[in-house]
């Protein structure tokens, strides 16, 4: 299963529930479902770990979660290549099982998938529960440690007895998480609050950089009704050739490559902006939808429920019709949705296979039509009050590096006055370049150099929420060769621009990007990192000439200090020619075992000689694919 280690560690329980009722006719979800005063902070500590799994070794399947001490691990035998498939079965890659002594026949059991689409987690929670078997007693939605979940609880028979399971699904990017908890039904209670700590500690070692499963791309349109909108990058959109006056329109599919060189449209969305300059009624344009499919080759068969359209909509003012189609001979679905805005009406009709058919293309095409209707929808939001320019639609990464790029270039130059223009209105109104520059001092004095990100990718620890009521919070690092630059930024919709309201930056040693691990070099190779370090220094002491010790320093070292700042440093051993030269030959004895933190590497120990003991504590970390020093100290006893 990989690697498993168990640190005794205590982990605050975070939960945010719950504003979707929880369905239920006879069962009592405190009881079965706890989520208050679960444990006390000495409790968690005397009888969790917090455990922490890490599949395959890989960093993106990586989680942790609160595990009673006595609870045992089983192996999980799963391959590389059962994790890389482009699947939506479950794996499991993780399981741990109550005493035997206890009876209950309980188990918590993490499984995984991946979603190869943009996939909405309810869409598949739903399909999985129909083809489970599972007699659904209990289902809720929230927040757990800021991850959103679908929560379950289901009834299941299983060698002649009954159990109860309690189903937890949370997604992160194109990853889905399952926590599966299950006893006997009769020990059931006997198990929930180490169950609700299992599922609200669960926690995913990295994040999703956005809360899309894939890159999406930006649809911009240039006809009256304007069109724009957000949609997966492995779609593709065209627009009609001939559209008349007050209409705009585009069509956007999801397409698979078949052997040959032949492909199939596994989703299509079409979608058309009408000016209400027109003058046509919501059930006009829903004809008007529904004639485009059947000119098209589309054939209706029948009448199905629009719930499945209205459901995604609450609250907003819509017409909706959906049919039962055949395409290419196919069963299929149409789905055809029309809103309102203040100067247009937006229509949109969706074709997808039926869900039995084509389960992931059907829920990626609703999904889809979500996320389109989110966008083209935006400006309806000036009927509460509100701008329709407040939300405007960005790449959250290019938004960081805007910037991140601007705060460089102003601490090189010293000149806040662009970057200041990037602040909101208040915030300008309270400060002036010279004090915005006033808080960034500490950068312009250590001569800290930002411009090292440029050309680098942010790698954010939150999933974007853009909501036009809510500030936008980017949080995340740039992992440069120098330096590691952590950045906390705050945005708020202003004259169709996301303006900065908040920003804290700040610097620390290199680390490895995600996915890569900085190693403990060999002894070997600590001992030759050690040897010249002090090989160095000493013959800049005998020489009182620190050029050759500030040569061997980390660049970033290089621009906080000066050869007559290692002089000072070291200016006790120049006065009392104490020589480090008498280490030559020798190995150093390491006190401590080396280890990084926090992206640096740390040696301590002595040199043992004949006329003195010479103590260092050193400090590495690393520039581009060298250790490099970025902290000495060294003193001698007799």
């Amino acid at each position: 299963m990989g690697k498993l280690m168990r640190l005794c560690i205590f982990m605050m329980l975070v939960v945010l529930f719950f504003h979707v009722p929880l369905r239920s006719a006879t069962l009592d979800p405190e009881k079965f479902l706890p989520i208050k005063h679960l444990y006390t902070d000495q409790e968690l500590q005397e009888l969790f770990y917090n455990m922490h799994f890490r599949p395959l070794e890989r960093d993106d399947l990586a989680f942790s979660m609160l595990v009673p001490k006595d609870w045992e691990g089983t192996p999980i035998r799963i391959s590389k290549e059962e994790l890389g498939q482009e699947s939506a079965s479950l794996l499991s890659v993780a399981k741990l099982i109550a005493p035997e002594e206890e009876k209950g026949l309980a188990s918590i059991e993490v499984w995984y998938c991946k979603l190869p689409f943009e996939v909405n987690i309810k869409d598949w929670v739903d399909f999985y529960l129909k083809g489970s078997g599972l007699q659904v007693l209990l289902r809720r939605v929230g927040t757990y440690n800021g991850r959103k979940v679908e929560e379950v609880l289901a009834r299941f028979e299983q060698e002649g007895q009954s159990y109860l399971a309690r189903l937890t699904f949370s997604r992160h990017g194109s990853r889905l998480f399952l926590i599966a908890c299950s006893a006997l039904e009769t020990s059931f209670q006997h198990y929930a609050r180490v169950f609700s700590a299992a599922a609200i500690s669960f926690t995913v070692k990295r994040n999703a950089t956005s809360e899309f499963a894939e890159p999406m791309k930006i649809y911009g349109g240039k006809r009256a009704p304007v069109l724009r909108f957000r949609y997966p990058a492995s779609w593709t959109a065209k627009e009609p050739d001939v559209i008349p006056k007050g209409k705009s329109g585009v069509d956007i599919s999801l397409r698979k490559e078949l052997a040959g060189g032949q492909a199939r449209t596994l989703a299509f969305l079409h979608i058309k902006g009408i000016s209400k300059t027109l003058n046509r009624s919501p059930d006009d344009i829903v004809e008007g939808i529904k004639k485009d499919m059947m000119d098209a080759g589309i054939k209706l068969q029948g009448s199905l429920e629009e719930t499945e359209i209205t459901k995604r909509f609450s609250g907003r003012q819509m017409k909706a019709k959906r049919w039962s189609v055949l395409i290419g001979g196919e069963a299929g679905e149409l789905a055809v949705a029309v809103f309102a805005k203040h100067d247009a009406h937006i229509a949109m009709g969706l074709l997808v296979p039926s869900p039995m058919s084509g389960p992931l293309a059907w829920m990626a095409g609703y999904r889809e039509l979500e996320i389109a209707a989110r966008d083209l929808l935006a400006e309806s939001l000036a009927e509460k009050g509100r701008s329709p320019s407040e939300a405007p639609i960005m790449d959250p990464k290019k938004l960081v590096n805007e910037t991140m790029y601007l705060l460089a270039e102003a601490i090189k130059s010293g000149n806040f006055a662009q970057f200041h223009k990037k602040l909101t209105m208040a915030l300008r109104k309270g400060n002036t370049p010279q004090t915005v520059a006033d808080n960034f001092k500490s950068f312009v004095e250590k001569k800290i150099d930002l411009t090292v990100i440029e050309g680098l990718d942010p790698i954010l620890e939150n999933e974007p929420q853009i909501k036009p009521d809510q500030p936008l919070e980017l949080k995340g690092k740039y992992y440069a060769s120098l330096m590691t630059v952590i950045f906390d930024l705050t945005y708020k919709p202003e004259n169709s621009e996301w303006k900065l309201s908040n920003i804290s930056v700040r610097t620390g040693p290199p680390q490895p990007p995600p996915g890569k691990k900085l190693e403990v070099p060999s002894r070997r190779e600590l001992i030759r990192l050690t040897n010249n370090t002090m090989h160095t220094l000493a013959d800049s002491i005998n020489r009182n000439d620190f050029t050759p010790l500030y040569n061997h320093i980390a660049q970033i070292w290089q621009k906080e200090v000066s050869n007559e700042g290692l002089a000072d440093m070291f200016s006790s051993f120049v006065e009392n020619k104490v020589d480090l030269g008498v280490v030559r030959g020798q190995n150093p004895i390491f006190d401590n075992t080396a280890h990084i933190e926090e992206g640096q590497l740390f040696l301590n120990g002595h040199y043992q000689t004949e006329s003195m003991k010479v103590f260092f504590e050193l400090k590495y970390w690393m520039e581009g694919e060298t250790w490099k020093l970025v902290g000495i100290h060294v003193w001698t006893e007799k």
